[in-house]
């Protein structure tokens, strides 16, 4: 009975809320992840799934927080080692189940519902701050990231900078250092999820409680904690700042960051009113706070900085979780602010953030038969991996034939004992493998299945050699600093793909130039293929690249240069 009676008071100390309310928006939380994302408990892995499962099965959590040579295996360009981790645990709990890893995944965004309610409420009603969660949950970039387990951690990492800004805003309030320090601690869990999350140490000192020279006080422990960042990085990396490359195309990132509305709100026209709509608050509100202009100017700056130096090379729904999170919360607040004056600006309110919140949703819910196409070819292509036996050969397409299906193959053979299928990447490998005593399986996108084409391999082979010429086809590869660029040609037009060969075998499309950040610890064995527009097809011959040479295998004919 004791208990009983204590527990709602440790609860109203802990959040500040009723036990009743935090029970009714846990179940509705709940209930909408469930309604919206629920059918993702029967999914499968998919993009970079297997090679961070072979990462926390190799290394122990020590090993890839503390170790480079470890971490950089995996990311020589970023250091995040929290989403191996969060694998880790639960390969420990799951094994290679993938429904126990969808299932952390919801929880994740579920406490990250909850974590952002909790923040809200130090500010608004219970209405306000459950639609600004409701907004967030139904957007494009969070539907995105909850397809992809791979994007766990931009989740948690999310998670840790709530919570770290809730303990920062009650330490102001209530003179409590250890609130301070406590956040500091879940900072530096969020920074080691994901690097976008560094500057909001920053944005900390914007918000408009207390004065500046208590907030920059209560602020100590997340410079301090930034700091030791920062060492670490430089450790881990052997750089203090960086990423996949040593310059940006500033030409792609401008029209990017242009394109970062339509990720958000889509392109019709409703989605353009739904725009003017959230410039039309920022406009208001900085008109009747000339503060609120500095804070927006902040947030923005803040937002778009960590992400400006990949948001033309990398996937822009992953990189604006964060920002759609800003938003959904700060038109909440906006709009909160708005509807206490009368019963009319309630309604105006409530109608402008209908009209933003339909066409957020509408937006997540059209990205969503991309992802279902993306998600059933991963599928396919991994499940044949994981259950096919030796007698069966797979022809992967580009897409899933990369890294994923490789890291499977090695979970396979390594976790499993088990033997792998063949796997033939290009037509120019086919002559290596007895076609009579095979059975050979190609995915078909009409039908989102492996099909089996055995009987028609010997037409696919034919009509491929029909196409093949004897044209040259230049390969130039530099390596310096952990840093690899290449040169194809003679061709401007048409397609080059890269296939390797060995453990880490795969098929990849490449531009005819580019720079990346990289490892090479061992020779990589590889040809390049250049598909015209024309429709004829030639290769470079085999070619070894061991980071300071690029050679010639002996017995390959072909023009390098």
């Amino acid at each position: 009975m004791l208990l009983r009676n204590r527990f709602p008071a440790f609860v109203h100390h802990i959040f500040l809320l009723p036990v009743r309310e935090l029970l009714l928006i846990c179940t509705g939380f709940g209930a909408l992840i469930a309604a919206l994302y629920g059918n993702l408990l029967t999914g499968w892995w998919g993009w970079d799934d297997p090679q961070i499962l072979k990462q926390a099965f190799q290394y122990a959590p020590w090993e890839y927080f503390l170790v480079p040579e470890v971490w950089r295996e995996f990311q020589p360009a970023n250091l995040n080692p929290w989403i191996i981790l969060s694998f880790d645990l639960d390969l420990a709990l799951f094994g290679l189940n993938p429904m126990g890893f969808y299932a952390h995944h919801l929880f994740s965004l579920w406490l990250v519902a909850l974590g952002t309610y909790i923040l809200l409420r130090l500010w608004l009603n219970e209405l306000w701050s459950v639609l600004g969660v409701v907004l967030f949950v139904c957007s494009a970039p969070v539907t995105n990231m909850v397809y992809q387990l791979m994007t766990r951690h931009y989740l948690e990492g999310l998670l840790f900078s709530v919570l770290m800004s809730y303990l920062y805003v009650r330490a102001l309030r209530e003179e409590r250092p250890l609130l301070a320090w406590l956040g500091g601690a879940l900072f530096f869990l969020a920074v080691s999820a994901k690097e976008v999350y560094v500057i909001q140490v920053v944005f900390l000192l914007l918000i408009p409680e207390r004065d500046l020279r208590r907030r920059l006080f209560m602020a100590s422990p997340f410079f301090l904690v930034l700091g030791i960042y920062a060492l670490w990085r430089r450790y881990m990396l052997g750089t203090w700042i960086g990423g996949y490359r040593p310059s940006m195309d500033w030409s792609a990132v401008y029209h990017a960051i242009l394109k970062i509305p339509s990720y958000i709100f889509g392109d019709s026209m409703f989605a353009a009113v739904s725009l003017l709509l959230v410039f039309a608050l920022m406009v208001y509100i900085t008109w009747r706070s000339r503060y609120a202009l500095i804070l927006i100017a902040g947030a923005f700056l803040l937002l778009l900085g960590p992400i400006v130096p990949v948001i033309n090379i990398s996937d822009p729904n992953r990189l604006l979780v964060f920002s759609v999170w800003a938003l959904s919360t700060g038109v909440a607040l906006s709009l909160g602010e708005l509807a206490r004056s009368s019963t009319r600006r309630l309604v105006i309110s409530l109608t402008v953030l209908v009209v933003i919140g339909f066409s957020i949703a509408d937006q997540g819910w059209r990205i969503r038969p991309g992802l279902a196409s993306a998600t059933d070819g991963f599928a396919a292509h991994g499940r044949f991996i994981m259950e096919a036996d030796e007698e069966q050969v797979l022809l992967p397409s580009v897409r899933f034939g990369n890294w994923f299906a490789t890291g499977l193959m090695w979970l396979r053979e390594n976790m499993l004992k088990e033997k792998s299928p063949v796997m033939v990447f290009d037509e120019i490998d086919l002559p290596e493998h007895n076609t009579d005593s095979l059975r050979f399986f190609r995915y078909d996108v009409s039908c989102r299945r492996l099909e089996d084409v055995t009987d028609r391999i010997s037409k696919t082979y034919r009509e491929w050699k029909g196409k093949l010429r004897e044209r040259s086809v230049s390969v130039e590869f530099d390596y310096m600093d952990g840093m690899i660029s290449w040169q194809l040609g003679p061709y401007k037009r048409g397609v080059y793909s890269m296939i390797t060969y060995g453990p880490s075998g795969s098929k990849m499309r490449l531009p005819p130039s580019g720079i990346q950040r990289i490892e090479i610890p061992e020779p990589v064995l590889f040809r390049v293929r250049y598909d015209s527009p024309d429709g004829w097809t030639t290769y470079s011959p085999l070619l070894q690249f061991d980071g300071n040479k690029l050679r010639n295998r002996p017995g390959n004919n072909g023009n390098l240069k």
